[in-house]
């Protein structure tokens, strides 16, 4: 089973609802048969979920392992809206943990 772990900053600041995003991600994740973890760096893959720009869950990362970085109300660092938010997370995830 693949894992997937969902990284929180602090939550200062948020732009969003981290919780909401958070429980919407592991609903789907589930789904696909993903194991869902949190706050861990032992993961195939990482969601980094930043309330705001600063970014503090994804600090100094020097992990060689792929991720999604979710700052305020950008998914790679491309703008989005709030209501679009969720499917540019899932849409980046399914991009980077394709087999190929």
């Amino acid at each position: 089973m693949r894992r997937i772990s969902i990284i929180f900053c602090g939550g200062c600041n948020e732009y969003y609802s981290r919780k909401n995003i958070a429980e919407q991600i592991e609903k789907v994740m589930l789904a696909d048969g993903w194991e869902v973890v949190y706050n861990s760096l032992d993961a195939e893959y990482l969601l980094y979920l930043n309330g705001c720009s600063v970014s503090c869950a994804y600090g100094d990362s020097n992990n060689n392992t792929p991720y999604t970085l979710v700052s305020g109300l950008m998914v790679d660092h491309i703008s989005t809206k709030e209501k679009e938010l969720l499917d540019k997370i899932l849409k980046s995830i399914d991009e980077k943990t394709k087999k190929k």
